[in-house]
């Protein structure tokens, strides 16, 4: 193995300015995650600089291997600043979730969707197809 640290300081002063992967270990009750990299007995806080709509279901996070820079060199101060994978493919599925709403644009053309239950689509022209039934069911339905 070489020159490998084996002590605390050892490994923050052969990680220092560079990235590393770690292994997300879990996201607590209070959204912290918590990562154990290479060569540290224990998981520790991270903190994450991914946007939140990049990030995989909470489901997935577990066991996830994440790319982690060390603020200021200190191997207990890890930030998270993606995800590694293996192959450059687009997921299965694409899930995202926020506590308030979601917002979808292009140009001129929007989907928002809104913790309340509200769902609301815009654009120049908006076309609905279907091989079957295409229904419109509410309470009350407004055409025109």
């Amino acid at each position: 193995m070489g020159d490998r640290p084996t002590s605390w300081a050892g490994w923050q002063a052969s990680l220092a300015g560079a990235a590393s992967c770690a292994t997300l270990v879990r996201v607590d009750e209070d959204g912290r995650p918590w990562v154990q990299p290479a060569g540290l007995a224990e998981p520790i806080v991270a903190r994450c600089a991914v946007a939140p709509v990049a990030l995989p279901p909470a489901a997935q996070w577990a066991g996830a291997t994440v790319l982690v820079v060390h603020e200021g060199g200190d191997l207990a101060r890890p930030i998270i600043v993606g995800f590694v994978a293996e192959r450059m493919a687009p997921p299965a599925a694409l899930h995202l979730e926020a506590t308030d709403s979601v917002h979808l644009r292009c140009g001129e053309a929007s989907v928002g969707l809104a913790a309340d239950g509200q769902v609301q689509i815009k654009g120049r022209r908006v076309t609905s197809r279907a091989t079957e039934a295409n229904k419109v069911r509410g309470a009350v339905v407004l055409i025109n």
